[in-house]
C-alpha cells in the first residue's frame, strides 16, 4: 500500500502583521499575483506494522538467562553453543542477565514474527553484532518496563556483513518503556537493512558511524534519544526502490551530536512534531571539506516540517533538501556556517517561528514562498535569496544573483520577515513578487551589496516593505507594481541607531524606523501612500514608541531635522 503525503491540502495559512495597514491588499483582478509554483507530493511505503506487533502475550516465553561466560536457555526455540544463542523458531523470548562476550543471533525460515523482550539485558561481544538478526519474518524487540539494557560490540573483520551492534536483514521494529544502552566500536549503533520502526524507550547511541540506520525507512512514533555519531545520527539510505529512503518522526526527544548529517533522508523526511536539539560538523563555528556533509535536517527529495522544536547548529546547512522544503509551524533556533533554509528547488513557508542567529545565507532557494510566519534571519551573506543554481560563490556553491534568471523568483504574500544581512537583504537572481506580509532589512554597510538587489522585476501589490543600507546598489520595487513606493538615496551616510520618520503633508506618521547598521539608501512601500500625495522625509530624532526590529509601532516621533519634503509622482518615486 502507498501512503501519499500531501501537505499542501492540509496546511492552514497564517499571516502576520503588526501594523494595521499590512494586511491591506492593493491587488485586482487585473494585476492579480500569479501563484508560486506547487511543490510535488512524494510517495512513500507505509511501513510493516500493525497493532499485533505491540500486544502479545509473554506468558510462555522461552527464557535465555546470561550468565557472564555462559547461558541458560529455558524453553523451546533456542539453543547456546561457541558464544552464541541461535534462536531458530519464531516466538517469544525474554532476555536477561550480564554476558561478557557472546551474541545473540535470530536465524529461523519461519513466517510469524520473533519477539525479543530486553529484560535488564547487557551483552557483549569482541567477534560481532551483539544482536544480529539474519533472518526472521519481522524481529519486534521489547524494551521491558523499567529496565536498563546495553549492547556492546566488538571491532571486527570489515568483510563481515554485520555493521552495527544491534543489527537485522530484515524488518525491525523497537517497543516498550525501558532503556537501551547501545555501545558501537565497528561501524553502526542499531541498523535494518529493511525497515525500522521505534514507539517509545529511552536510547543512549555511541557509534563511530552512524547511530541509527533503516535502510528501507525509519519510523519513530515517540522516544528519547541522545545520539553520540561520528557519521550521521539518524539514517535512511535505500536510493533504489521507490518509495523507501524516508524518515517519518511523530514525536520524541532528540539530542544528536554528528560528525557528518543530524538526520539524513535519502527521499523524503518529514515531521510531524517533536523536541530536536542537534550539533553538526562541530558546530557553526567550524567549517567542513567541499565533498563532506553536516547538515542538521536533510532530505534528497523533499523536508516537511509540520510542527516542533528545533536548535541545531551546524557547521552546513540546517536545513536542506535538494529538491524541496515546506515548513508549516515549529519552533526553530538555527545557527550555521552555511545555509540556515536551503532546497535546490523551491522552499515554502507557512507558518512558524524562525530565527535564524547565524548563517552564511540565510534561506536559499530557486524559488522561496513565504506566506505567513515569522522570520528573523542573520546572515554574513545574503538573508533570503533565490538563483537557479548556475553560480557556484559561497560555501555551500549554490551561489548568489550574478546575472538574471527567468527561473528564479521570490513571493512574499504575508509573515513578518525581519532582515539582518552582511550582504544583499532580498536577493533574486530572477524576479521578486510581495502581495502581503511585513518585511523590515537592515541591510549591508558595504557598497557592493543593496538593501534589495534584483534581475529582473520587483512587483509590489501589498503588504509593508522598509529597506535600508548602502547606497552604492540600491533598488526599489519597480514599474510594475501597483503599491507605491519610495527610495530616498542620502547624501551622506547615518550612523547605526540614527532614526528616519515619515510624514503626510497633514503631520500623520507614516513610519517611524530606527536602524541597527550604518545606512546611505532608504526604501519604503506602504499601503498608505497615495499618488499625488505630499511626505517629509526626518532623519534624527527619537521616538517614545516601543521597537519592533527597528519599527516603531505606538508613541510619538520627535527632534528629528527634515531631510526633503516629496511628492508620490509614480508607482516608484526616488530621489
Amino acid at each position: 500500500m502507498l501512503i501519499l503525503f500531501n501537505m499542501n491540502n492540509k496546511i492552514s495559512v497564517i499571516l502576520f502583521a503588526f501594523l494595521a495597514f499590512s494586511c491591506h491588499d492593493s491587488t485586482t483582478s487585473e494585476n492579480e499575483i500569479e501563484p508560486s509554483p506547487d511543490i510535488p507530493d512524494v510517495e512513500m511505503e507505509s511501513p510493516n506494522e500493525t497493532e499485533g506487533d505491540y500486544n502479545w502475550d509473554d506468558s510462555g516465553a522461552t527464557n535465555i538467562i546470561l550468565k557472564e561466560s555462559t547461558v541458560e536457555v529455558t524453553g523451546d526455540g533456542a539453543v547456546f553453543a561457541n558464544k552464541t544463542v541461535t534462536i531458530e523458531k519464531a516466538g517469544t523470548y525474554n532476555i536477561s542477565g550480564s554476558w561478557a562476550d557472546g551474541q545473540i543471533v535470530v536465524d529461523t525460515e519461519d513466517a510469524d514474527n520473533v519477539n525479543l523482550i530486553l529484560n535488564e539485558a547487557e551483552i557483549n561481544t569482541s567477534v560481532s553484532s551483539a544482536i544480529s538478526i539474519l533472518n526472521a519474518e519481522k524481529v519486534v524487540l521489547k524494551l521491558a518496563e523499567g529496565t536498563e539494557n546495553s549492547l556492546t560490540d566488538g571491532v571486527y573483520d570489515e568483510e563481515e556483513d554485520n555493521n552495527g551492534a544491534l543489527f537485522s536483514k530484515t524488518d525491525l521494529l523497537i517497543f516498550g518503556t525501558g532503556k537501551l544502552t547501545v555501545n558501537a566500536n565497528y561501524k553502526d549503533g542499531i541498523v535494518s537493512k529493511d525497515g525500522l520502526v521505534i514507539e517509545n524507550g529511552v536510547f543512549e547511541i555511541n557509534a563511530p558511524d552512524d547511530g541509527i540506520r533503516g535502510k528501507d525507512y525509519i519510523v519513530v512514533h515517540n522516544g528519547h534519544f541522545v545520539i553520540q555519531a561520528g557519521g550521521d545520527g539518524l539514517k535512511s539510505d535505500n536510493d533504489e526502490d521507490e518509495g523507501f529512503g524516508y524518515i517519518s518522526i511523530d514525536a520524541g526527544t532528540f539530542d544528536v551530536t554528528a560528525g557528518a548529517d543530524g538526520f539524513q533522508a535519502e527521499t523524503v523526511l518529514l515531521i510531524e512534531d517533536g523536541d530536536f536539539d542537534l550539533n553538526t560538523g562541530g558546530g557553526s563555528a567550524q567549517t567542513i571539506e567541499d565533498e563532506s556533509s553536516a547538515k542538521g535536517l536533510k532530505a534528497g527529495a523533499k523536508l516537511i516540517v509540520n510542527q516542533g522544536t528545533f536548535k541545531i547548529d551546524g557547521a552546513d546547512d540546517a536545513l536542506h533538501s535538494n529538491q524541496y522544503i515546506v515548513v508549516n509551524d515549529g519552533e526553530f533556533d538555527l545557527s550555521t556556517a552555511d545555509d540556515a533554509i536551503h532546497a535546490d528547488e523551491a522552499v515554502e513557508i507557512n507558518g512558524g517561528n524562525i530565527v535564524i542567529n547565524k548563517s552564511y545565507e540565510g534561506l536559499e532557494s530557486r524559488v522561496l514562498t513565504i506566506n505567513g510566519g515569522h522570520i528573523w534571519v542573520t546572515s554574513s551573506d545574503d538573508a533570503l535569496n533565490v538563483t537557479d543554481g548556475t553560480s557556484t560563490d559561497g560555501p555551500g556553491g549554490f551561489g548568489g544573483a550574478n546575472g538574471g534568471s527567468a527561473n528564479a523568483f521570490m513571493y512574499i504574500k504575508g509573515g513578518y520577515i525581519v532582515v539582518n544581512s552582511g550582504g544583499d537583504g532580498l536577493d533574486a537572481n530572477g524576479s521578486i513578487e510581495m502581495s502581503d506580509g511585513t518585511v523590515l532589512v537592515h541591510g549591508p554597510s558595504r557598497s557592493g551589496n543593496g538593501a534589495l538587489d534584483y534581475d529582473n522585476s520587483f512587483k509590489m501589490t501589498g503588504g509593508f516593505l522598509v529597506a535600508v543600507g548602502s547606497a552604492g546598489m540600491a533598488q526599489q520595487p519597480d514599474e510594475s507594481s501597483t503599491q507605491y513606493s519610495v527610495l530616498a538615496n542620502l547624501s551622506r551616510s547615518q550612523e547605526a541607531g540614527t532614526f528616519f520618520n515619515i510624514k503626510t503633508s497633514g503631520g500623520e506618521d507614516v513610519i517611524t524606523f530606527q536602524s541597527l547598521k550604518n545606512f546611505q539608501s532608504i526604501v519604503v512601500s506602504s499601503p498608505t501612500f497615495t499618488n499625488g500625495g505630499s511626505y517629509k522625509l526626518y532623519l534624527g530624532g527619537t521616538s517614545s514608541g516601543n521597537s519592533s526590529d527597528g519599527l516603531f509601532l505606538d508613541g510619538s516621533y520627535s527632534g528629528g531635522t527634515e531631510y526633503k519634503s516629496f511628492t508620490i509622482s509614480s508607482v516608484s518615486t526616488h530621489f
